[in-house]
């Protein structure tokens, strides 16, 4: 048995081998819980342990734990340093100025970043990256492979259907369509996961539209469905229905936009 004290809390730590025991005391290590902890104490005990110093400036960098610390051992410059010297452009203080609003919660979507980045100083990488983007995101969607985070402005989660499968909802909308349909008589089944993307165009740039739902019912009718309580772009909606609506004529099925504010209140008027 071998022992010696964590640097960190001084607690007292026992080896078996003399191998780690060796390895131990050359690297200095601490102990488990001061290494899962963040190594607080040793900050508090020994403010310059975990210091390395940058060889090009002469900065000190000060490391919370031991685990950072040693990580670091090959990197000798600090960020400022290694930024000036690595090839590539420094951020403008625009994009700075861009970067901490994003910091402090502003509502911003992946076309907005695309916008406002290096990106979008070549019109054709800009074009190339977003047609990308909506493609592999759409063809996630119509397979039913895309769960997005929990965003505290919809409801969003997975719904148990009465055949035993699973469909994921992303908004209350769809929850209550889910519902209508998994009880309805007429129905003889439905899904989200029906893999059918409609592409169109907007500003040049090709997109792919997914419809909410695919519903066969037991008349033979199949009909694509679309699930809005309120509409953000006018435009793009338009674009979305001429088509949908193609696409359903060229397949033999219906193409069907529900609006379910208008449905519930019918639905209560009845």
């Amino acid at each position: 048995m071998y022992n010696r004290k964590c640097p960190s809390c001084e607690k007292e730590l026992i080896y078996k081998g003399k191998r780690a025991y060796e390895n131990a005391e050359r690297l200095g290590k601490c102990c488990i819980s001061c290494a899962k902890s963040g190594n607080t104490l040793s900050v508090l005990r020994n403010p310059g342990l975990w210091v390395r110093t940058c060889k090009q400036c002469g900065k000190e960098r000060q490391f919370k734990s031991y685990r950072s610390w040693y990580n670091s051992k090959n990197v000798e410059l600090c960020v400022s340093c290694a930024q000036k010297i690595c090839s590539g452009h420094s951020h403008t203080e625009e994009h700075k100025q861009y970067m901490r609003e994003l910091m402090i919660g502003r509502k911003v979507t992946w076309g907005d970043k695309i916008a406002k980045s290096h990106w979008a100083r070549d019109k054709k990488r800009k074009k190339k990256i977003i047609e990308e983007h909506s493609k592999r995101m759409s063809l996630l969607i119509a397979n039913g492979n895309h769960t997005p985070t929990m965003n505290k402005n919809f409801v969003v989660g997975f719904y148990d259907k009465k055949d035993g499968t699973r469909e994921y909802y992303r908004s209350s909308y769809e929850l209550q369509r889910m519902k209508e349909l998994d009880s309805s008589l007429d129905v003889a089944k439905w899904t989200t996961k029906h893999r059918i993307r409609i592409p169109y165009e907007h500003k040049g740039i090709k997109r792919n539209y997914i419809p909410d739902f695919l519903i066969e019912y037991r008349d033979g009718t199949v009909i694509l469905e679309e699930v809005k309580g309120y509409i953000n772009d006018v435009e793009v909606h338009n674009k979305k229905i001429m088509a949908a609506e193609k696409w359903a004529e060229e397949n033999n099925c219906k193409y069907k936009l529900n609006f379910m504010e208008k449905y519930e209140r019918n639905k209560s008027s009845v």
